[in-house]
């Protein structure tokens, strides 16, 4: 029995959550049907997300700049962990407006990797579920939950499963490893990453189709070749280890 704990159906959930979405913005829009996508214009048709760049982004300047620019939003009067810790993007979101923080001094695809990821966590925890909670307490129009991706939880990203194999050693949480799986699949969608395949592209040279056509890093190009062709995507056998619906 496949569970939500299997990379197999965290991939098929969030193509299903990737494809909400859309339909949100449209599934015909030029926003959508265009590569690479602009992750910003998408989040703010479906959700007035507002995305906000931040030369050194650490918790207490993401939280700083909501309490001046933002007085409609309340902020929880207490926030565990390292205020100053280096942040690769930050989520501040409510039921009425949210706002995702992300490092100015990152490579834009790692900035885009982090707006999708942010992203992630408003579908599947906010929008889909009808408001995030705390505790058993569903949060107002303007009590905001908020949620960091560290430098080492970035890190994790690249390191954790995502389709096809699973890793014991991993301690990342599930709802990471999900919104992870979201982030990728609204940039670089396997269908599309198919079809680039059976154009013909294979190995290294699918790789660098996918990192230039979706604009997302190497790491995150060889992560999807990889899920694509399986471990020795290297070779370029071309035996694809299969569709997964």
């Amino acid at each position: 029995m496949t569970t939500m704990r299997s990379p197999a159906a965290r991939f098929s959930r969030a193509v299903s959550e990737v494809q909400w979405l859309l339909r949100r913005v449209g599934l015909d829009s030029p926003e959508v049907r265009q590569f690479p996508r602009d992750v910003e214009i998408l989040l703010k048709l479906a959700f007035c997300v507002k995305v906000v760049r931040m030369p050194k982004l650490t918790r207490a300047n993401a939280l700083a700049w909501t309490r001046r620019n933002e007085r409609d939003i309340l902020l929880p009067e207490s926030v565990e962990g390292d205020l100053k810790r280096p942040l690769h993007g930050f989520l501040v979101a409510t039921r009425r407006t949210s706002i995702i923080f992300v490092c100015a001094n990152y490579p834009m695809d790692s900035q885009r990797f982090a707006i999708a990821h942010e992203g992630g966590h408003l579908v599947r925890d906010y929008h889909l579920k009808g408001g995030f909670r705390v505790g058993e307490v569903g949060l107002a129009d303007r009590l905001a939950y908020v949620h960091e991706l560290d430098d080492e939880a970035f890190l994790a990203a690249w390191e954790a499963p995502w389709l096809n194999e699973e890793s014991p050693r991993s301690t990342r949480p599930i709802a990471e490893h999900y919104t992870d799986l979201f982030a990728i699949e609204l940039l670089a969608p396997m269908r599309v990453v198919y079809d680039l395949h059976d154009a013909g592209y294979c190995g290294r040279r699918l790789a660098g189709e996918i990192r230039q056509m979706f604009r997302v890093s190497q790491a995150a190009a060889d992560r999807r070749t990889r899920e694509l062709l399986g471990n020795e995507w290297n070779d370029c056998s071309c035996a694809r280890v299969g569709r997964v619906a």
